[in-house]
């Protein structure tokens, strides 16, 4: 407002001004659109603005071709990774390191061009060369015949040494032949038994240790306890059970299969009784687990209360102890291999569960026919592969019936490997017994045993010398021999089980 009066301001119509020709192709530069004002209010002109951005451009691309129109990305040197520690469990390698490539110098090849870089030498050098090389080559034969004197002396120390280990080698041999004679006789002595057609091994045999019952024995723990047992009948000894670092109670053996080797034989645990198997595992170390049940009663018994399912967790929080399975393989027909993960606190360990589904309940596998019996052996050939300064676990039903069949089988098998090879089955599961009292229940589980070896002993080649040859045997029938050898193995392996209990 104004003393005289309000302040009119006019409309005063502007003429529109034309674009200058650098403005047009700005405009359609960037879209038919002017760059806004800046903050301090000067308005950037076209000419400037796009110069700018082709020195940012040029900038970006300084010290490169003009043909290169991407960004190449600089090499970067990579540090190798340091060495994977051997993974283990027992015996079994897990993962291992691989022998990193050795580089070896590079060598010139004969008669290959020289470098240019060495320069030949001329006429008058090659003369005063040769004074040279007369002077060192009277001075080389000096030397020549001091080291062909020396040479002459160890010559002869070398061939002194040669003769010696010669004779060495002779002695060891001889007495590697006369020992192997005497394992070979005594071999085939167990091989004429097994061959007799006459003889019932298995029955005479079982009938002296089948009321066998080890001396001074008590079961006090095992009455104590009766809620953590499965089997009333099924006794836990004393002083053979594995005991807890809390003095708790669990239904499981000791038994020392060889003076280097032991084992825990040990039932199917109660759905209340597994922290307690899991606190042995830890505190035992135990890297191998043999479960021998079939698939129906890993269902109808709880297994699943034992042993976690496939890529899952068991939490057992009365313990602290988390049971994981990261792995499944199956193996063959009836024989899946778990990969089996154990913590407690800061404490976790790997084992290996081996589940063994084709050995019936108070039976044996495949009714003992031969393809069973190779079987087992694979599979005691891989449970052969674990330390023997941790025990091997064997679980069955009961802990006594399958798991304790197999211990002595185990036990037979290192016997016939020891310094004097022999074969008594009655001893064995004498031994056996002492640890797990009902452990190999019935003749014929125990005839199964007789097989496995008879398996082991026949076929290494003794069925051929324990057989007597017919005479006039032509040379066409040799073929045939080699398969009535088989034929008879099997046939010796079949009389040899016993299907009645």
């Amino acid at each position: 407002m104004d003393a005289n009066g309000p302040i009119v301001k006019h409309n005063v119509p502007q003429t529109p001004q034309t674009p200058t020709p650098h403005k047009k192709k700005h405009a359609k530069h960037h879209g038919g659109k002017h760059h806004r004002k800046s903050r301090s209010g000067k308005k950037k002109t076209g000419f400037l603005c796009c110069r700018g951005k082709k020195r940012r451009k040029s900038r970006k691309g300084h010290g490169k071709s003009k043909s290169t129109a991407h960004k190449q990305p600089r090499s970067k040197v990579v540090k190798p990774l340091p060495p994977v520690v051997n993974e283990q469990l027992g015996d079994v390698v897990l993962v291992k390191n691989l022998e990193r490539s050795k580089s070896f110098p590079i060598q010139q090849l004969p008669g290959a061009p020289q470098s240019p870089n060495k320069v030949t030498p001329s006429k008058a050098s090659k003369e005063t060369d040769k004074d040279d090389k007369l002077q060192k080559s009277k001075s080389k034969t000096k030397l020549d015949e001091k080291s062909d004197n020396n040479k002459d002396i160890k010559d002869e120390k070398k061939d002194d040494k040669k003769e010696g280990k010669k004779e060495e080698k002779k002695d060891e041999k001889k007495d590697d032949d006369g020992n192997t004679e005497e394992k070979k006789q005594k071999w085939l002595g167990l091989a004429k038994r097994f061959v007799d057609e006459d003889a019932n091994i298995a029955a005479n045999d079982f009938e002296q240790v089948v009321s066998y019952i080890p001396p001074s024995v008590t079961k006090h723990q095992f009455v104590k306890n009766m809620h953590k047992n499965r089997f009333a009948d099924v006794i836990c000894l004393d002083h053979s059970k594995v005991h807890l670092s809390d003095s708790s109670y669990i239904h499981a053996s000791y038994l020392e299969l060889d003076t280097q080797k032991r084992a825990i034989l040990t039932q199917l645990p109660l759905p209340h009784t597994s922290a307690d198997f899991w606190q042995m595992i830890i505190e035992q170390r135990v890297k191998c687990v043999l479960l021998l049940l079939t698939d129906s009663e890993y269902d109808s018994l709880g297994g699943d209360f034992v042993f976690p399912r496939n890529q899952d967790f068991l939490n057992f929080e009365e313990r602290s102890i988390r049971v994981g399975e990261f792995k499944r393989v199956e193996i063959m027909d009836g024989w899946v291999l778990k990969v089996v993960s154990v913590s407690n606190g800061d404490y976790k360990s790997f084992l290996h569960i081996h589940h063994y589904n084709a050995w019936p309940h108070n039976n044996i596998p495949g009714n003992g026919s031969p393809k069973f019996v190779k079987q087992i052996w694979q599979l005691q050939s891989v449970l052969r592969k674990y330390s023997p300064s941790t025990p091997t676990v064997y679980m069955s039903l009961s802990g006594c019936g399958r798991a304790g069949t197999f211990a002595l089988f185990e036990t037979a098998h290192l016997s016939l490997h020891s310094e004097q090879a022999t074969l008594d089955l009655v001893k064995c599961l004498e031994m056996v017994r002492n640890g797990r009292i009902h452990a190999c229940q019935n003749l014929t589980q125990f005839s199964f045993v007789y097989t496995l070896l008879a398996e082991h002993i026949l076929d290494n080649g003794f069925c051929k010398l324990a057989i007597p040859k017919k005479p006039n045997d032509e040379k066409d029938k040799e073929k045939d021999k080699e398969n009535e050898d088989e034929i008879n193995v099997q046939m010796i392996l079949r009389q040899l089980v016993i299907n009645k209990c």
